[in-house]
């Protein structure tokens, strides 16, 4: 979609504005379609919708996490919540998430991990670690508050190897946005006027597995429900989208492992050029903090880019923890960028890059995480970001 409607709303996601989804595959009138070319990207949504006597125990809805696991949406009255299962808890599995509410009247935000593994760090034995799933509740306090001030989430599911294990240049799964929003009312004062409704969008890079997303999309399962004079799809819908490739990960764990070229990754995104990822070990004869970015590399032919960059990190109101700014094309590097990486929070890009016929753009979630100051055991160093398409 072109670049000035997608501003738009990031600007009124970093005032903390709650936006709905649209239905899935719309876009705003008069807004182009996104950047399209070649790329395949799975598409799942996920609805529940009860209210009342109708709720007939109809409280939760599974979604696939290709090459990774499964994430259940829940809505009963007592508790709501993303539940995160991947099928191998001997690796570290991430569901990270920035969470948009109303808290004491006040917009909020808050950047939530939920991860499983086994092993927390090189030296971990390996007896500790999680359960085998990991959730992040949606009601703020416990029991669950009667009625919902309403929020809206976006975040990124990754795995990578253990934290034991080397990590840098091992295969791992694309990773798999995640975009939700949710709302309920009279869950404990009123049962016979009570409803929930949690919709949450997942997208995932398949270019070259495009049989396996022909499998998920072949496996969801919906049905129309009558509720009051209202008639509503629920359960899991797919499809898969001619989006531009837009996969990419970094791991390292541990100097060494970073030392054996781990510290650099790059792919291509679709038409509009190339992203690579950057993430440092620490220097010993460097006291500074290393360097950790994102660069988009675009083609020769293009006639103007940028990137729209959304960061989000830590917790509290919305003018504290989120930063937008803009950064153009630098005419001598041919490159947008870099980017700064946060230490621990997440990134929404907005590439814009204007090929002849307008600017067209390909919309990115990022989850960054390292540690780079721990000089008195190497090993314990570790660096783990994850790039994939934004489930707008």
């Amino acid at each position: 979609m072109r670049r000035g409607a997608t501003l738009a709303a990031v600007a009124a996601a970093a005032l903390g504005v709650l936006l709905p989804l649209g239905a899935p595959g719309t876009t705003p009138a008069g807004v182009a379609a996104p950047a399209t070319s070649g790329g395949t990207v799975l598409e799942q949504t996920l609805v529940l919708d009860w209210r009342g006597a109708r709720y007939d125990g109809e409280s939760r809805v599974v979604g696939t996490v290709p090459g990774i696991g499964t994430l259940t949406a829940r809505c009963r009255r007592d508790g709501t919540s993303l539940r995160l299962a991947p099928y191998d808890r001997t690796r570290e599995t991430q569901m990270w998430l920035a969470k948009h509410e109303v808290k004491g009247g006040q917009q909020v935000v808050a950047v939530k991990t939920a991860r499983v593994y086994r092993w927390a760090t090189r030296a971990d034995d390996g007896r500790g670690g999680t359960g085998p799933t990991a959730a992040e509740g949606l009601n703020q306090r416990w029991p669950i508050e009667d009625d919902s001030t309403g929020g809206y989430a976006h975040g990124l599911v990754s795995q990578r190897p253990g934290r034991r294990s080397d990590a840098a240049g091992v295969p791992t799964p694309a990773p798999t946005s995640v975009s939700a929003t949710w709302t309920w009312r009279s869950l404990r004062s009123d049962p016979d006027r009570s409803s929930c409704r949690v919709v949450v969008r997942l997208r995932t890079d398949m270019t070259g597995r495009e049989a396996a997303g022909r499998r998920v999309v072949d496996s969801a399962r919906s049905r129309w429900v009558r509720l009051g004079d209202d008639v509503i799809r629920v359960g899991r819908t797919a499809r898969l989208l001619d989006r531009p490739s837009s996969r990419l990960t970094l791991d390292w764990h541990g100097v060494a492992d970073a030392a054996d070229g781990g510290s650099a990754a790059s792919a291509p995104l679709g038409d509009l050029g190339r992203l690579r990822l950057r993430c440092d070990p620490p220097d010993p004869a460097d006291t500074g903090d290393p360097t950790a970015d994102v660069t988009l590399e675009v083609p020769p032919s293009a006639r103007s880019a940028s990137v729209y960059v959304e960061q989000i990190s830590g917790e509290g109101a919305v003018g504290d923890h989120v930063e937008t700014y803009e950064t153009g094309l630098d005419p001598d590097t041919g490159a947008v960028g870099p980017i700064a990486l946060p230490p621990n929070g997440m990134l929404r890009l907005y590439p814009a890059v204007d090929l002849g016929e307008g600017s067209v753009v390909a919309p990115l979630v990022v989850s960054s995480y390292r540690v780079t100051n721990d000089r008195e055991h190497p090993g314990r160093n570790l660096c783990e970001v994850a790039v994939g398409p934004w489930a707008d």
